[in-house]
């Protein structure tokens, strides 16, 4: 029977603490989606459900956390967040949780990011939009701007939705935001692959 729990989705782009988000309701007995999870992308499986015209989260939609939401290969990146109207419709009484950080270590975290088993995110990046190191900076810090100002504006007036500095917030804001819902402590918080 699917649970009635609504949904959690950290909106912000990768490298904005989503594995520390991961791991804080997963510890708590949550059930989290980051990234990946049995094989499947997160970014990958809304992609191809927004082309079959499924609902976004069709065959992974037992889960009550969603994070990173990017999808890289040499030939495609896509920040399935920009889906979010959508999420919100097909998902009513979803929290959404817009995780940001100072844009410069953000950039620097995202060229820094390793992959274990493929050539470096911004490698991966670089050839998928054709670009050179400076320039994807620019595309990043644009994208990022632009996908910021849409979700402050489409949720200004709603109350399903805050904002998380992750330099400078209390993870009590979220335990706070989500208490309808959730039974969260703070002890469970702890940072995990903080940028050296």
């Amino acid at each position: 029977m699917q649970h009635s729990r609504p949904k959690v989705f950290f909106i912000g782009f990768n490298k904005t603490a989503t594995i520390s988000f991961h791991k804080f309701f997963e510890q708590q007995g949550y059930r989290s989606f980051h990234h990946i999870k049995k094989k499947k992308y997160l970014g990958k499986c809304i992609l191809d459900n927004l082309q079959e015209r499924r609902e976004l989260l069709y065959g992974i939609n037992n889960n009550d956390i969603y994070s990173d939401f990017c999808y890289s290969t040499e030939n495609i990146l896509y920040e399935a967040t920009e889906n979010f109207k959508l999420l919100d419709q097909q998902y009513p009484n979803s929290y959404f949780i817009l995780q940001t950080r100072n844009e410069n270590d953000w950039v620097k975290s995202r060229f820094n990011h390793k992959s274990k088993n493929a050539e470096d995110f911004y490698v991966r990046a670089k050839k998928a939009l054709n670009l050179n190191n400076d320039d994807l900076k620019q595309y990043w810090l644009e994208d990022r701007k632009k996908l910021h100002g849409e979700i402050r504006d489409y949720f200004k007036n709603k109350n399903n939705f805050i904002e998380y500095n992750i330099d400078n917030d209390s993870i009590n804001k979220i335990i706070k935001f989500l208490r309808k819902d959730y039974n969260l402590d703070s002890k469970f918080w702890k940072k995990y692959n903080e940028t050296k």
